[in-house]
């Protein structure tokens, strides 16, 4: 037997979520990812579409990631960190 154990998604989930309570980092744990075309910056427009539509958080790197992780069959998640507000938070 391996001295590795695999981590399922809901094992990496828990942790990550243990850990952040644990920090007492600010966070969430649900939304919408959108990914967008790169390189490119996004217009305020374009986030006020984006944010009407329903997304959290818009990216650009995710979608290739995940792909690429579920061809490999490997366990994946996605730590996002909010950089810009643009139209999220006004004012």
């Amino acid at each position: 037997m391996s001295q590795w154990h695999i981590l399922s998604v809901n094992e990496i989930r828990n942790l990550i979520r243990q850990t952040v309570c644990e920090i007492g980092i600010k966070h969430h744990f649900c939304g919408t990812y959108v990914c967008i075309e790169c390189p490119q910056f996004s217009t305020k427009a374009g986030s006020k579409i984006n944010r009407q539509s329903g997304f959290s958080v818009v990216g650009i790197t995710l979608f290739p990631e995940a792909k690429l992780a579920r061809e490999a069959e490997m366990c994946y998640t996605k730590i996002s960190l909010v950089t810009d507000f643009d139209v999220w938070k006004e004012g």
